[in-house]
């Protein structure tokens, strides 16, 4: 189930974002920690291209994430499970 994405919070990850990089840590060296690509957690921070948060994130990546900062689960990424249907209620 690698492809399998989960409803991402860009708020709340924009918190613990910001608290990581106060500990003087550069997004390199925090995309490091988390075993991602510099390019996958400046997306994950920027959004898209049109410059709109993220709404949804590889499974994989949020469980990295949350493991490297801390992050209770169920706060940044929730547990919704998007597949070929819409999750618009």
């Amino acid at each position: 189930m690698a492809d399998m994405q989960v409803r991402f919070n860009h708020k709340m990850f924009m918190k613990f974002y910001q608290v990581e990089k106060r500990a003087g840590t550069s997004e390199r060296q925090l995309a490091q920690q988390i075993g991602i690509s510099h390019t996958q957690l400046q997306n994950l921070r920027k959004g898209s291209e049109d410059g709109k948060p993220k709404k949804f994130v590889n499974l994989e990546t949020a469980r990295r994430i949350e493991s490297a900062w801390g992050i209770p689960k169920e706060l940044v990424f929730l547990p919704e499970a998007v597949d070929d249907r819409s999750t618009a209620a």
